[in-house]
């Protein structure tokens, strides 16, 4: 071949290709139709099969359906939409963590929060109570803040907690006073537990969250996310130890694995379409951590792994034979 030259009868040089541009990753598989039945399917085989025991007026069917409409109006903290953020598969174990537990999305019992390219079902304080009421024979929950000059005393009987007396003037009531808060389980046989946190205990179990406490909520409303940390430390150990919750987690790890197995074998087919219902659907941002900081997309996003301090720091003590204890400003 000739070789062309230049207009001044010069050789041209050849110039290179240009190099090829790296391509991008491919985008999460959407989910379908057809994802989203195979694990309403397999949830239908467990119950049928007696593997899963859903709770009685629980619709598995309308949660993962509703849950499904409010994650369309959910982004992550770039605000991407979730559903094209996380991976499918991710998704689905969400869903399944979800009505495993027999908790409702729409009603504030869970929590979907992407952590990455995962999205995690975290289970709130309404959540907890929820399971408690069902598996841990819970007949009620009661939260109350304490301030500084609240009338406060306690005693410790064979390591629980009872609260004696709490008497509060409206005055007290003032967020920058808050001291602590604290939790009275009841029980449907009679009996009763108690837990108590101070601030500290309280703000080092906010900062391993995902907000580390800065959020909105936290700042606005220091009290009533007290009452959630207490509460949920108050109804950890009796959620967790049930035997169907144990089951339920035994069985949840094994239709994991088959619906993974669904979702690759089963090819996208059509995207869902759901009638967009600005009743059902929840106008919510959710905030994504830093992987670093949270690894474990099954890790709740506001944990309570604070150890237990020691509440006798900065507490004025009644000395008399009840061995009752007065908390004072440095609760």
């Amino acid at each position: 071949m000739a070789n062309m030259l230049a207009p001044n009868g010069q050789q041209k040089q050849k110039q290179p290709a240009p190099p090829a541009q790296n391509q991008q990753a491919a985008p999460p598989a959407k989910m379908t139709e057809s994802t989203i039945d195979n694990v309403l399917n397999k949830v239908a085989k467990y119950v049928d099969e007696g593997e899963l025991h859903l709770p009685a007026n629980y619709s598995a069917q309308n949660a993962v359906r509703s849950a499904y409409l409010a994650l369309q109006e959910l982004t992550d903290r770039n605000n991407k939409p979730v559903l094209q953020a996380c991976t499918r598969e991710s998704v689905v174990n969400a869903l399944y963590e979800m009505v495993t537990q027999g908790l409702s999305y729409t009603k504030g019992q869970c929590y979907f929060i992407p952590y990455g390219d995962k999205l995690s079902c975290d289970i709130s304080y309404l959540g907890n109570i929820a399971i408690a009421k069902r598996d841990a024979d819970v007949k009620d929950v009661h939260a109350m803040c304490v301030y500084e000059d609240d009338e406060f005393t306690y005693e410790i009987d064979r390591g629980q907690y009872k609260v004696l007396t709490h008497k509060q003037l409206i005055g007290n009531v003032v967020p920058e006073k808050l001291l602590g808060a604290y939790c009275i389980v009841d029980f449907n046989a009679g009996h009763s537990k108690t837990e108590i946190m101070t601030m500290q205990q309280i703000r080092t179990a906010w900062a391993q969250g995902a907000t580390k406490g800065n959020s909105p909520a936290h700042q606005k409303f220091p009290d009533q996310m007290a009452m959630k940390t207490v509460i949920n430390r108050a109804l950890k150990i009796d959620t967790a130890s049930t035997d169907d919750r144990a089951l339920l987690v035994h069985r949840q790890d094994a239709f994991a694995a088959n619906v993974q197995a669904d979702i690759k074998q089963n090819a996208n087919k059509s995207s869902i379409g759901f009638r967009q219902n600005t009743e059902e659907a929840t106008d919510y941002t959710v905030v994504d951590p830093q992987p670093a900081q949270h690894p474990d997309p099954k890790t709740p996003a506001d944990p309570d792994p604070a150890p237990q301090q020691d509440l006798n720091n900065n507490i004025s003590r009644q000395q008399n034979p009840a061995a009752t204890q007065t908390l004072g400003p440095g609760f």
